[in-house]
């Protein structure tokens, strides 16, 4: 599930920004398993300040997958 996770958010051009910011407070760490931690988090605390940059659509990258199954 990590690597359709990152995929999804690597592959995302919305979230360039951010992960531009995460690569230039931790140049050397593994984007691939810190960056989606990193994402959420940020994202988390934009959407509780009520901060107008958190879409909908950022937060639903940011909170990933849902863990419940639906059916279409």
């Amino acid at each position: 599930m990590k690597k359709v996770i990152w995929y999804v958010l690597h592959n995302n051009p919305e979230i360039d920004a951010y992960m531009n910011e995460f690569e230039s407070e931790f140049p050397d760490s593994d984007k691939q398993q810190e960056f989606p931690r990193w994402f959420e988090t940020k994202i988390g605390k934009l959407y509780i300040a009520n901060d107008p940059s958190c879409t909908p659509d950022l937060l639903a990258l940011a909170c990933g997958p849902s863990s419940t199954p639906t059916s279409v």
